[in-house]
């Protein structure tokens, strides 16, 4: 998940007489003042912990800028997960990890109104490997990150075989779209998310889900989520993650909210659709 970047405060209104307002700012002034190169590789772990019917996950993830211009980046990133058999089906001589996985995307972003937000358009390809069955999708998704919100939409399609007999489960192709906000508690954001989801075989739901995310530092976020869909019902999260080399304040432009600048540099979140998703499995849990 994308969240509303740590510390991001909306811009206050203007004390100054209408007849006093200062002059529009020249863009070319403007764009001289921003510059990208605090955007550096990042690695990224993330851990899930989900009830006992569920499963916990861990995710590793690197982050690789391919380019920069003065206000934009081309990137790449890349995660690894592995998804632990729930405790409630634990034993019988089956592993622990239940489902290994991969997720690629392919990035652009773009700072906008001066550094205070940024657009953002990505694709790729996901796959996950549950008892030798091989999974596969394809994936988009769009980012418009404001000085007040932050939005996130993405949508995932399966590809090759999504259902396979022995198992009995399908791949569910997903929509989500998702808003956060701040709460007017410095450091936190309540993020609710709307997602659909379906597969070939006729299963199909809407769904929803609430998470508190809060910003211990730049390197730490910790959340807690819940979410319900008629496939699978009700769950709940708790969730940390960490940033390794997140950008350096120092090297962040004057012009730029340091907020901005974390989630500008950083890998795009899962929004419910980057971890494959499987018919009888939980809900699409936190980010």
């Amino acid at each position: 998940m994308l969240q509303l970047p740590t510390g991001l405060q909306a811009a206050e209104p203007s004390t100054a007489p209408a007849q006093a307002a200062a002059p529009a700012p020249d863009p070319k002034t403007a764009e001289a003042a921003l510059n990208t190169s605090f955007v550096v590789p990042v690695q990224m772990f993330k851990l899930t912990l989900t009830s006992a019917s569920a499963s916990n996950r861990l995710e590793i993830n690197h982050f690789q800028p391919l380019s920069h211009k003065s206000d934009a980046i081309l990137f790449f990133d890349n995660t690894v997960y592995a998804k632990a058999r729930p405790l409630g089906e634990a034993g019988a001589g089956l592993p622990d990890v239940e489902t290994w996985g991969e997720s690629f995307r392919l990035g652009y972003r773009k700072l906008i109104q001066g550094g205070r937000g940024y657009l953002g358009v990505n694709g790729g390809y996901d796959n996950a490997l549950q008892q030798g069955y091989l999974y596969q999708q394809l994936g988009i998704g769009g980012e418009a990150i404001l000085p007040w919100v932050a939005i996130v939409a993405t949508l995932t399609q399966g590809i090759g075989n999504t259902y396979y007999q022995n198992l009995d489960k399908s791949l569910l192709s997903s929509f989500n779209i998702q808003a956060s906000f701040s709460t007017g508690i410095p450091n936190l954001s309540i993020a609710p998310r709307f997602y659909y989801v379906h597969d070939r075989q006729g299963s199909e739901s809407p769904g929803g889900q609430i998470q508190l995310v809060y910003g211990v530092n730049r390197f730490l976020s910790i959340s807690l989520a819940t979410n319900y869909d008629t496939l699978n019902g009700q769950g709940e999260s708790l969730q940390f993650h960490y940033l390794f080399h997140p950008p350096n304040p120092k090297q962040v432009p004057a012009a730029i909210p340091y907020g901005i600048a974390s989630g500008f540099s950083q890998a795009i979140g899962n929004t419910g659709s980057r971890i494959i998703r499987l018919t009888g499995s939980a809900p699409a849990y936190a980010d």
